[in-house]
Formats: structure tokens, C-alpha cells, sequence
């Protein structure tokens, strides 16, 4: 069996797309080493709630000459942070987000949204991300501290990893 090289790595995604990719790397991974290594972890900001729900079928793909089919590619609960809306006057009231923000284009884009997220409009992520960009930078150092840590399992070992 080939040497499979891996790093540790961090993949960070944010909002809808970060979703889109994380997924997306997850199947690669999957493909290539018929899981995903425990060097590998992942990260998910978003102003709305896990979109796992919108594809209800498993992954199947192929690996080492077998068919293969789970959901492991999902977002996990402990690879998500939600960043939820603070509301309009909290943000005017953050000396960050006052400083960094249009806060007139942001009262007036936030005047059209329904719901908890950023409905496309980046002012408002830009809003809800500097808010809780103290809650972000935590969850970043103990993710990267864990990972500095982290050492291939023996069975990753006994799968030829390096």
C-alpha cells in the first residue's frame, strides 16, 4: 500500500459557501483516503443554522476498489459556530462594529431581512462576524491548539500515513 502524505491542517469556511466547501473538500477527502484523517479539522462561522438538512441521501463514492456511501461529509456540531444576529442597536452600540461598518447602509439593509441570517447582504455578516470576534478568535486558538496536539491514531498508522 502507497504512503498517503498528510499535514496537520485547519480548513476555515464561513457563511453559505463556506458550507458548500467544506462539504466538498469532505468528499475529496473521502475519495482519496477513504475517510477523513484526524489531522484534518474543520471550521464553520455562519449567521444561519447547519443547512445539513437539504440533502437527505449519503455520499456514495468509491475507495480503494470498493463502493462506499455515509454522511460523514456533513458539518458536525462541534465544527460549527453560529454567529446569530445581534440586532441592529447591539451593533451600533460595539465600538468595533460602529468603527468598521456603514451602519446607514446597514440599517437600511437590515430593514429587508427576514430571518436570522445574512440574506446575501455582506455588511450584515461583516456586522454579526466583528460582533462576536472575540467568541471567533477563541474558538480559532482552541481548534488550532488542538491540532497542534493532534497525532495520527494507530489505526491511521496502520493505514500508512505519514
Amino acid at each position: 500500500m502507497a504512503q498517503k502524505d498528510i499535514s496537520k491542517t485547519l480548513i476555515v469556511g464561513l457563511g453559505g459557501t463556506g458550507q458548500t466547501m467544506i462539504r466538498s473538500i469532505k468528499k475529496r477527502l473521502l475519495r482519496t483516503y477513504g475517510e477523513i484523517p484526524s489531522l484534518v479539522k474543520f471550521l464553520e462561522f455562519d449567521t444561519d443554522e447547519i443547512d445539513n438538512k437539504t440533502d437527505n441521501t449519503p455520499f456514495k463514492y468509491y475507495y480503494d476498489g470498493e463502493t462506499m456511501e455515509d454522511f460523514k461529509y456533513r458539518i458536525d456540531n462541534e465544527e460549527f459556530l453560529l454567529i446569530s444576529n445581534p440586532g441592529i442597536e447591539a451593533i451600533r452600540r460595539d465600538p468595533v462594529c460602529s468603527e468598521k461598518l456603514d451602519l446607514e447602509k446597514l440599517q437600511k439593509v437590515s430593514s429587508r431581512l427576514k430571518g436570522h441570517g445574512a440574506g446575501g447582504y455582506r455588511v450584515i455578516g461583516r456586522a454579526h462576524f466583528l460582533n462576536k470576534s472575540q467568541k471567533i478568535i477563541e474558538v480559532l486558538r482552541q481548534t488550532i491548539d488542538s491540532i497542534r496536539a493532534a497525532n495520527l491514531t494507530a489505526r491511521e498508522q496502520g493505514r500508512n500515513y505519514n
